[in-house]
């Protein structure tokens, strides 16, 4: 069984200040863990959370065991100003699947890319 990702502690150590942004954080995603897999990160978070943030920061874990996290601080701006190319469901989600090394949106086909924000 998968314990639930939490970067809380990780940000408390060693990104202090950015506790205080609207935060969503993944597990890994592996090709070799299951089908359909594609070694990405899964983020979401409501549409709304863009106008109500300057930034929201993605956490995606580099190992199983909540220990080692990858930082994104993406700007509230820059993902508005690219709304048509982020995949965001009926309900209001956005879900991105960012890849692990070249940090771009596999969900979409535009493959925004997110490289630019990342903190470590």
């Amino acid at each position: 069984m998968q314990n639930r990702t939490n970067s809380k502690k990780y940000l408390e150590k060693n990104f202090p200040e950015l506790l205080t942004y609207k935060r969503t954080t993944s597990r890994m995603y592996e090709k070799g863990d299951k089908p359909g897999y594609q070694d990405s990160w899964w983020f979401k978070f409501m549409e709304d959370d863009l106008d109500n943030n300057e930034f929201i920061i993605f956490a995606g874990a580099l190992d199983y065991d909540n220990k080692e996290f990858k930082i994104l601080k993406v700007p509230t701006e820059f993902l508005k100003s690219n709304k048509h190319k982020i995949d965001i469901n009926g309900r209001g989600w956005a879900i991105l699947y960012i890849h692990f090394n070249d940090f771009v949106d596999l969900r979409h086909s535009a493959n925004l890319s997110f490289k630019e924000f990342a903190v470590n």
